[in-house]
């Protein structure tokens, strides 16, 4: 499998699920939010900022 899809592959559950990602290196750096997950087979990781987003409330006249 080349790497381009092995990143695809790695992507889509974080897409959906964000906080999967470990926290370790957020502790040992002491970067709020930030996560890290895996490329299977290779031997990188990915490393993304993880925030929880409230929903966007649209307003009356707001376009």
């Amino acid at each position: 499998m080349e790497f381009a899809e092995q990143l695809k592959d790695a992507l889509r559950p974080l897409a959906t699920h964000p906080a999967i990602g470990s926290r370790r290196y957020a502790d040992l750096l002491g970067i709020p939010g930030l996560r890290s997950w895996p490329i299977k087979q290779s031997a990188y990781l990915i490393f993304y900022l993880a925030f929880r987003c409230a929903p966007a409330t649209l307003l009356p006249g707001a376009a």
